[in-house]
């Protein structure tokens, strides 16, 4: 048996060794601590990941982002028919308004009359 005062006090940290041991006890505990919080963190993380996926490409009838993206390319679709057929409409009245200018200018040039009406008029004018 060991006399008392010859024991080594664990309380003393006079030895290397007892250090070492606090220290990997001091970080163990920390490291413990550190990873069961990432671990919470990371189950939290997933399910707002769900919740979110479940909004982006689930139905629910009106309020899912997918609903609001389906409704948006409805109207642009409509938008899309509407706009060609304008565009279809313009073409049509430019071609008509083409044939109507010729056919107008046409008719004014077959006046006998000498005051004519645009750059006609305009040129006799100058000369006077």
């Amino acid at each position: 048996m060991t006399p008392l005062e010859t024991a080594i006090d664990p309380l003393s940290f006079e030895n290397w060794i007892q250090i070492a041991a606090l220290l990997i006890i001091v970080s163990g505990g920390v490291t413990w601590k550190w990873l069961s919080t990432v671990g919470a963190k990371q189950k939290e993380t997933g399910e707002t990941v769900d919740e979110i996926k479940k909004t982006l490409t689930a139905s629910n009838g009106g309020s899912h982002i997918k609903d609001q993206l389906d409704r948006i390319e409805k109207v642009q679709a409509r938008q899309a028919e509407l706009m060609a057929a304008d565009s279809q409409k313009l073409a049509d009245h430019l071609a008509w308004s083409e044939g109507y200018v010729k056919e107008t200018r046409e008719q004014l040039d077959s006046l006998p009359c000498q005051v004519r009406v645009g750059i006609h008029y305009r040129d006799e004018n100058k000369q006077n």
